[in-house]
């Protein structure tokens, strides 16, 4: 797989960069129903559809799915908050 061409195809799904760890998307907070919230927007189906066929179409790439927050809150919530969006 071509690394430039998977990175120009993720762009349209949030923010994407070069890392020694490999490419790192950072999906729009638009696609959750709210800053707080762990669910995705209604609205957020066909593009994550379309993210999924990107990762299909490139099955040679591993991915690890992170999840974060700012620091608003306790420990627990803010653990609670990004597992929930991880697993999401």
């Amino acid at each position: 797989a071509n690394m430039p061409i998977l990175m120009q195809s993720l762009r349209r799904f949030g923010t994407v960069r070069q890392t020694e760890q490999g490419i790192i998307l950072s999906l729009n907070e638009t696609l959750w129903a709210g800053v707080r919230d762990g669910n995705f927007a209604a609205n957020a189906d066909a593009k994550l559809s379309d993210l999924g066929n990107v990762l299909a179409n490139n099955a040679d790439y591993r991915l690890k799915i992170e999840a974060h927050t700012d620091n608003r809150g306790t420990p627990e919530e803010l653990q609670s908050l990004t597992q929930t969006r991880a697993q999401a």
